[in-house]
């Protein structure tokens, strides 16, 4: 853990902001469409449920193709890589999408974003079974649940209400805390993934496999 702590403060911390921002907009959209855009929540359900499914399957299996891609081409930090593209994207499209002037633009770039949803929360489990070895692969995977279960899963949701009723005062104001939210918690994943990458690239040189 020490010789390593670079690499795993700025893995485990880095998705665990990413995770923040995707669990925040996935329990906040409903309200979105409500209060914003006058959809109905089986309305709402239905449309996302379809689009919103078909992206996340496509995003989980193209997230390896991704992997792989950079691979090829001699990055040892490939699925670091692709968790890196994921998060740019990720921040980009759920820091927009909310502030577009329709619901069937909103929708869509949820949608689009929906693409690269499952490359950090995938590929992040996949780095960390190519820098641990064998002997601490379990430590390692169960910390990182923790980090990102807690700081991703628990404060996202609470992070997006909490601006929305003490920063802009007004439920009906729940798009402009969602799109402020997942830019600041995406960019901070984002810079410690990239900040990361080095250190990574060290620790895969490091993990023996041989024990």
């Amino acid at each position: 853990l020490r010789q390593n702590r670079t690499t795993l403060i700025c893995h485990h911390f880095g998705v665990a902001f990413i995770i923040m921002a995707v669990y925040g907009w996935v329990n906040w959209l409903p309200s979105l469409f409500v209060r914003v855009h006058g959809w109905g929540v089986p309305q709402f359900s239905i449309y996302y449920g379809i689009f919103g499914g078909i992206t996340g399957i496509m995003s989980a299996i193209s997230s390896g193709f991704v992997t792989n891609w950079f691979k090829k081409r001699g990055h040892t930090d490939g699925a670091m890589r692709t968790v890196l593209v994921g998060g740019i994207g990720l921040t980009v499209g759920t820091s927009v999408a909310p502030l577009m002037p329709t619901p069937e633009l909103v929708l869509a770039g949820y949608v689009i974003a929906g693409v690269f949803a499952n490359y950090p929360p995938a590929q992040a489990l996949a780095s960390i079974a190519e820098m641990t070895p064998n002997q601490f692969r379990g430590t390692i995977t169960a910390i990182y649940v923790l980090v990102i279960g807690i700081g991703g899963a628990g404060l996202g949701p609470f992070a997006m209400g909490w601006v929305t009723d003490n920063v802009f005062g007004d439920p009906q104001s729940i798009h402009y805390s969602m799109a402020l939210v997942t830019l600041v918690m995406g960019v901070l994943g984002v810079a410690l993934i990239a900040y990361g990458l080095k250190a990574f690239r060290a620790s895969v040189g490091r993990a023996d496999w041989a024990t």
